[in-house]
């Protein structure tokens, strides 16, 4: 269920995509002047490159290499567009500076290289995951309750297709099978480890209506995304707002605005443009006087980095200003829950906690893209993992990325409790969020945000 390989991966590629550019960059150069040494304001135009396909990397997530032909399509389109974005920044940045010594020859052979290189690696790079992949590596478990004929169509599909990582985990029994009514689905679910459950499961038309209600049920409890199987023909589904799963049409159970490119590209593009805004017009300052406060009142760092659940329950290092007593168990989630008049809160800590402040670090998590401006808040490690034992569809909030503020958050239900009740509306003021999520829903959510620190009530402890 967890995506650990996304953290060593996604930074790989991108690395190797700027180590790509520098060898394109270094080529055009030789083949225009016969040397290796840049001049200065060719070395300048090789940083804001490198500066620039970072942002574009980050936009476009040209990081994601696509397991199905639809999402194939998608990755080149992207790939595509960012390109031709980074050709057209470049040359404004060469056009409108006072590069004119900027060999226009060698402008072209870059940008001709670096596109080459870059596509040249895209394949190779789609050539390694797809072999780790069908060796076992970074995998998506299935499943389906259905017909014996419907299993073995999709097993066979998967077979066919060992480099999209898809993995069935298919123990269920068959609606033909006697007794299927009375299936206990939580201890199927149940008999599962966390590395076996299916991050997607398909239910058959075939099945009756109360074992549809029972399977949705548990299986969103455990995680997965949950897909009906129409009997419409592949020709008529693409006409249709119905998905194409393997051999299969589905519809899916829940509506997910952010599962659509255009969608995450907007609130990416937001992401970043915040981000960086309150980083260098906020952060950068704001971090020297926070720090010398917090150094001041009590031994310790100034950051600490929390091990906190992110997009499909992957766990990720977050930001946050040291606002307890140095307490390691605490710094790495560990700790016990926050209570409110917490002794551990130091006095600085207290004002920055009110304010949210406590939480500005986390626009560099926003930034390296574990997490989002706004989205559900992520627990910490300890208390996310006894909280998923008991709340209802609680692992639906991480199918998007965590947030540093949120609709639950900005509603009053924010940091951590031993009240389940309120916990359960809190999980589903999240699950909300993720089912409508619009751009404008998230300006509204980060207006009362700031609404809430100036007047301080944010309802932080």
């Amino acid at each position: 269920m967890t995506n650990r390989y996304n953290r060593i991966f996604h930074p790989l590629f991108i690395v190797v995509d700027l180590v790509g550019i520098i060898f394109a960059f270094w080529v055009a150069y030789y083949l225009k002047y016969g040397k290796f040494t840049f001049e200065h304001h060719y070395l300048t135009l090789l940083v804001s490159s490198l500066l620039f396909y970072v942002l574009l990397s980050l936009f476009y997530v040209l990081t994601k290499v696509p397991r199905t032909t639809q999402e194939m399509k998608l990755a080149v389109k992207r790939f595509l567009s960012a390109q031709l974005v980074f050709w057209f920044i470049l040359t404004g940045f060469v056009v409108f500076t006072r590069f004119t010594d900027i060999s226009r020859q060698f402008f072209g052979t870059f940008l001709f290289l670096q596109f080459t290189v870059l596509a040249v690696w895209r394949y190779g790079r789609k050539s390694i995951m797809q072999n780790l992949r069908a060796t076992g590596y970074n995998n998506r478990f299935l499943s389906l309750i259905g017909s014996e004929v419907e299993s073995k169509k999709l097993e066979q599909w998967i077979a066919s297709n060992p480099e999209l990582g898809f993995v069935y985990v298919n123990n269920f029994p068959f609606v033909q099978d006697e007794g299927f009514q009375d299936v206990s689905w939580s201890s199927v679910f149940g008999s599962r480890d966390t590395n076996g459950l299916p991050d997607h499961v398909l239910i058959s038309d075939l099945c009756p209506s109360n074992v549809k209600k029972t399977v949705v049920e548990v299986a969103e409890d455990n995680g997965a995304r949950v897909h009906l199987i129409q009997q419409v023909p592949k020709v008529l589904a693409q006409r249709t707002k119905l998905e194409l799963f393997g051999p299969f049409s589905v519809e899916s159970i829940r509506s997910e605005p952010l599962s659509i490119k255009r969608n995450r590209f907007i609130k990416r593009g937001f992401d970043m443009v915040f981000s960086l805004f309150v980083l260098v017009g906020f952060f950068s300052w704001f971090y020297v006087i926070a720090g010398l406060l917090i150094k001041l009142t009590s031994k310790g760092s100034v950051l600490i980095r929390q091990r906190r659940p992110g997009r499909n329950s992957s766990e990720f290092l977050c930001f946050k200003f040291r606002t307890m007593i140095n307490d390691p168990n605490s710094e790495q989630g560990e700790g016990e829950i926050t209570k409110v008049n917490d002794s551990r809160i130091t006095l600085i800590g207290r004002l920055l906690r009110i304010t949210n402040l406590d939480e500005l670090p986390q626009f560099l998590n926003v930034l390296i893209g574990d997490m989002s401006v706004v989205g559900p808040r992520p627990l910490p490690i300890k208390e996310d993992r006894e909280v998923r034992q008991v709340l209802k569809r609680y692992p639906l909030r991480q199918f998007i990325k965590p947030g540093i503020t949120g609709h639950a958050a900005i509603n009053g239900y924010r940091g951590s409790t031993p009240d389940m009740e309120l916990m359960q509306k809190r999980i589903d003021l999240d699950i909300l969020y993720v089912e409508n999520w619009s751009f404008w829903f998230d300006l509204k959510i980060c207006c009362i945000t700031v609404w809430q620190m100036l007047s301080f009530r944010t309802g932080a402890h």
